[in-house]
């Protein structure tokens, strides 16, 4: 998503702006792979602004994020968008569960996409654990199959996992609403 051009961004703000009210968008891309290659920090046109985080930087080392944790108040996003995070990918935890403290914090709608059946329950089952500790109760992701699902085939499967269960990516897609 990150590598996309700012033109592919601009027509889905176009694709957008027939069904409701959204004329802009700011995006703002984070996480350890998210700066693409060759291309500038910021890109602006006037319906769409990009922003890529430093490399490597994590969302609960951004300003936003540290506010977040801090329970400052900030300028928060309307949406937040997680595309394929792996949250319950082993070893990632110590990563993840910093971020995702951050983002309950927020208090806004979060959608998250999987990119299988099993990709999906190891992510609910953090996502269940880790929301208990920040809201005190166990929210669920509950995934269903993704309409929108990218028409690119996936390239690699967890263990034990069959590739062609749904060979694309983001087949999957959940939202919490809180």
């Amino acid at each position: 998503e990150a590598q996309l051009s700012t033109h592919h961004w601009a027509e889905f703000i176009n694709l957008t702006k027939a069904n409701s009210k959204v004329d802009s968008a700011m995006i703002e891309f984070v996480g350890p792979g998210a700066k693409p290659r060759g291309t500038p920090h910021e890109r602006h046109s006037e319906q769409l602004s990009l922003i890529h985080a430093p490399t490597g930087m994590l969302y609960h080392d951004t300003p936003v994020g540290r506010a977040l944790l801090a329970e400052k108040l900030c300028v928060l996003p309307d949406v937040y968008v997680l595309f394929n995070p792996g949250l319950g990918e082993p070893g990632w935890e110590k990563a993840w569960r910093p971020t995702l403290c951050a983002l309950l914090a927020s208090r806004r709608p979060i959608m998250l996409t999987a990119l299988s059946s099993q990709d999906a329950m190891q992510d609910a089952h953090f996502w269940a654990r880790t929301s208990s500790y920040v809201l005190g109760t166990r929210a669920t992701l509950c995934y269903e199959p993704n309409p929108w699902a990218s028409l690119l085939e996936r390239t690699h499967a967890a263990a034990g996992e069959k590739l062609d269960e749904n060979p694309q990516t983001n087949s999957f897609v959940a939202m919490f609403v809180p």
